[in-house]
């Protein structure tokens, strides 16, 4: 029996380990393939260079004394089943386990291929019109994306070069009008055409900023670059509409998620790899009960769920030996001494916080003594902090703590029903990219960085 499953897993190489396991099934030890990525370029390693051990599921690489991979690459092992039919009937009669095998095999094909098909551009055919478009003309249409991004781009520039040249005009107009009215009367004249023509400079300043900024605006839409962020990272803003935070979840509410194979599958690695961010369910719960807020995340692999961290409170930096902690609110102590008399009269000797004052008390038939004293305290008197509030509130500001799953992206283009990140880079940028991005549409043409 083959389950629904992904094809594939992926690690993230340290320089030192040389061990992977794979974890999904399969059917023949040689469709394992062993791949690795260094800085966005994937290459498949020869099969003569890593072992595959079929009892412990494990692939070594390497298998001599080369060094590891080093770190940052990514492991890649893939599933890749021969698309070949072996069994020959000979008129006999099946076994109920050969027929299984049979399907099993075409099992695993089939999810191979959907994996394949999942990681392509599709396109449906009512896009084309009466004609069918083919692939080549799909590409030619992505390529119209990126050259009217950078058309938009070039005419925000000029718009907003036209917009600097206009205020520089009407200021120097501004000038000499104020120059002009202040020579003479007589030229009173002279200088109210002087700031007429200010003005007229002026509001065509305004008008160009205005196109400038329309333009700028489409160029945005159209292709601003993408902010990345690592998956796990945890950041404030002060939104708290998902729109506005397209790869987070929001981090104040302690939220349940589910992974597969392409939904926060990163935010599962990333979790995998630092267990130590990780706790258990009834732990997680403690923690809420104890402290009204949990900063670790629970991975459940037996159901593919993530119980993402909720922040309800303050933030502090973590200590880089302690690392990341909880603590209750806690105050300083309140300590003072008032001195007395054995007649319970005071001294006048008061300290901190404790004061007292003459009080007198009845004996019962309505005289008073004034040998009494009636002792007091006040916290306010030792700190003006204590009082200020119900709760231990310090200064502070509120803003939407967000949990990065994602890789992140300012702009999506939704392209036939299907959202596919687009960016558009200069031959510069593109060149300049440490790691090429994987997720993305990456849309590469020359821009004149003096117009750009």
């Amino acid at each position: 029996m083959i389950n629904e499953t992904p094809v594939f897993v992926l690690y993230r190489a340290n320089g030192i380990d040389r061990q992977w396991e794979y974890t999904l099934p399969y059917l023949d030890s040689t469709s394992i393939k062993l791949y690795i990525s260094h800085n966005g370029r994937l290459r498949e390693i020869s099969e003569s260079l890593y072992t595959f051990n079929d009892e412990t599921n494990i692939v070594t690489y390497p298998i001599d004394e080369s060094p590891a991979v080093p770190a940052g690459d990514v492991i890649l092992l893939w599933r890749q089943t021969p698309i070949t039919q072996l069994e020959d009937s000979k008129h006999k009669a099946f076994k109920s386990l050969t027929v299984e095998d049979i399907a099993d095999k075409l099992t695993v094909i089939a999810q191979e291929l959907d994996d394949r098909i999942n990681r392509c551009i599709s396109y449906d055919p009512t896009q084309s019109g009466d004609e069918q478009t083919d692939a080549t003309e799909y590409i030619a249409l992505l390529k119209d994306y990126m050259e009217a991004a950078l058309e938009y781009s070039e005419n925000a520039a000029k718009s907003a070069s036209s917009a600097n040249n206009s205020s520089v005009n009407a200021t120097n107009k501004a000038n000499d009008a104020a120059n002009s009215a202040t020579d003479s009367a007589n030229s009173a004249t002279a200088a109210a055409g002087s700031k007429k023509d200010a003005a007229d400079s002026a509001t065509a300043a305004a008008g160009s900023a205005q196109t400038a900024a329309q333009e700028a605006q489409r160029a945005i839409d159209a292709s601003h670059s993408y902010i990345p962020k690592v998956i796990g990272e945890v950041y404030y803003s002060q939104s708290n509409d998902r729109g506005d935070n397209p790869a987070a979840m929001p981090g104040w509410t302690g939220e349940l998620v589910y992974y597969t194979a392409t939904t926060f599958q990163g935010l599962k690695t990333f979790l995998t790899n630092h267990p130590e961010l990780c706790t258990t369910q009834d732990d997680y719960d403690n923690r809420i009960a104890q402290y009204g807020e949990c900063p670790l995340y629970v991975l459940n692999t037996a159901n593919t769920s993530i119980r993402l961290p909720k922040l309800a409170t303050y933030v502090k930096m973590a200590n880089a030996t302690s690392g990341i902690t909880q603590s209750k609110a806690g105050l300083p102590n309140i300590t003072g001494f008032i001195d007395t008399n054995c007649d319970g009269r005071t001294s006048g000797e008061a300290n901190s916080a404790i004061y007292s004052t003459p009080s007198p008390s009845s004996n019962g038939r309505g005289s008073t003594s004034g040998h009494n004293t009636r002792i007091y305290i006040d916290a306010s008197r030792s700190n003006t902090e204590y009082g200020a509030a119900e709760t231990v509130t310090p200064a502070h500001t509120t803003l939407y703590p967000w949990i990065v799953v994602s890789t992140t992206l300012d702009s999506l283009v939704n392209l036939n029903g299907n959202v596919v990140a687009v960016k558009v880079y200069t031959e510069k940028e593109w060149e300049a990219l440490p790691v090429k991005p994987r997720n993305e549409i990456s849309l590469v043409g020359y821009v004149d960085e003096e117009e750009s």
